[in-house]
């Protein structure tokens, strides 16, 4: 549904963003059609566990700030965790994690989702405005894998399906 899309990205405008929070990708993804895990947001750490057990253990953690576009180097996602002193844990240390780097201002709380256990790639599409070409989307593998290879492909939208298909093609 464009409209529900639109009114996502015009919230982002509004307050002078150009990212969308975790809640309002998978916003515009439910546009669209595509089903996403779900996402629960914590401010405090006792709020953390109650999620993660309202969701079901095991849960992944991450980060959630203005801007954040990487979690993994700075600490921002924890994986697999198993009950409530562990959430306890990640919590302070994706907190703290991201105080340390950005400021106390920067911090916004954490996303908690159950952890999906299945094989295959972890993929990232993301977009960019270039100061020359603007709109630009990006593609590449994602988690450990992204971060071991940086190996990317980049492409001008719109995209057709014949178009985002030889996107992914030209990445390893």
């Amino acid at each position: 549904d464009r409209e529900r899309a639109a009114a996502v990205i015009q919230t982002a405008r509004t307050m002078k963003r150009t990212l969308l929070t975790w809640a309002e990708a998978e916003r515009l993804l439910a546009a669209y059609g595509i089903h996403a895990v779900e996402n629960l947001v914590a401010t405090e750490e006792e709020q953390a566990v109650r999620y993660a057990r309202a969701v079901g253990y095991p849960v992944v953690m991450k980060a959630i700030r203005q801007a954040v576009t990487q979690e993994t180097g700075m600490r921002g996602v924890q994986l697999n965790l198993l009950n409530g002193d562990a959430v306890r844990k990640a919590f302070r240390t994706i907190r703290d994690s991201v105080i340390a780097t950005y400021g106390k201002e920067s911090f916004l709380g954490v996303s908690i989702q159950r952890m999906i256990r299945r094989s295959g790639y972890e993929l990232v599409l993301s977009s960019r405005i270039d100061p020359q070409f603007g709109p630009v989307m990006v593609f590449s593998a994602g988690g450990r894998l992204g971060a071991a290879l940086k190996d990317r492909a980049f492409a001008l939208p719109p995209l057709t399906a014949t178009l985002a298909r030889r996107m992914m093609e030209q990445t390893r």
